[in-house]
C-alpha cells in the first residue's frame, strides 16, 4: 500500500520469471532506506543506490535513493496478491493482512500528521478501494477513519485517522515505528 512496489517481467501463464521488491523514497528518507536495506539485504544483489529525476511540472531535480531484491519465488505470492494485470491493488482480504507492524509501515511510508491525526495518502487507489481500507483499520483496530478528498477532479482519496483514535494508534505502532518518523504520529 506504500511506496514500494513490485515488480514481474513476465506474467504469462507458465512463466518461469519470478517477482522483485523495489523500494524507492526522497533521499531525505535515507534512513528509512537502509533500514529496509538491512531487513532485506539477503534478498538483494546490490546496496540502495541515489540519483536524481526531472519533475517536469516543476522543472526541478528530485533527489532519490533506493533498492532492488533480486527476482525471487519468495515474493511471487505477494505479486498475485498485490496486482492485477501489473497495476498495484488492494486485495480483498486486506483485513487479515493488516497488522500493527503492516500499519506501523504504513505509516512511515505514508503517512503524515494533520491537524490532530493521521492522514494515510492512498491517491492511486478508487473510492471503492479506499473505503475497503477504512473498513479494515476500523474492524481490525477500533478506529473512526474517514474517508477525504484529495483531489475530487484526479479521484483522489486519502484517509484521515482522527485526534480520538491517536491514543490507541501510537500504542498500536510505536514499538515499530523509527524513531525519525515519531513526527508522523504527532509526537
Amino acid at each position: 500500500m506504500g511506496d514500494a512496489h513490485l515488480r514481474k517481467f513476465n506474467i504469462n501463464i507458465g512463466s518461469k520469471s519470478h517477482a522483485r521488491v523495489i523500494f524507492l523514497h526522497s533521499e531525505a528518507q535515507s534512513n528509512y532506506i537502509y533500514h529496509l536495506w538491512d531487513l532485506f539485504e539477503p534478498y538483494c544483489a546490490t546496496p540502495p543506490k541515489t540519483g536524481s529525476s526531472l519533475i517536469k511540472e516543476s522543472n526541478k531535480l528530485r533527489h532519490k535513493i533506493g533498492f532492488a531484491t533480486r527476482c525471487l519465488p519468495c515474493f511471487d505470492n505477494l505479486y498475485s496478491l498485490f496486482y492485477l494485470n501489473r497495476v498495484k491493488i488492494i486485495p480483498s482480504n486486506i483485513k487479515e493482512l493488516l497488522t500493527p507492524v503492516t500499519l506501523a509501515y504504513w505509516i512511515m511510508d505514508d503517512g503524515s500528521w494533520v491537524g490532530y491525526g493521521v492522514k494515510l495518502s492512498t491517491n492511486s487507489y478508487s473510492k471503492k478501494k479506499v473505503l475497503l481500507l477504512i473498513e479494515a483499520l476500523n474492524e481490525n483496530f477500533g478506529f473512526h477513519s474517514t474517508i477525504n478528498i484529495g483531489n475530487e477532479s484526479k479521484s483522489q482519496y486519502t484517509i484521515y485517522i482522527p485526534r480520538k483514535d491517536i491514543t490507541s494508534l501510537r500504542e498500536l505502532v510505536k514499538p515499530y515505528i523509527l524513531t525519525s518518523f515519531l513526527k508522523k504520529l504527532g509526537l
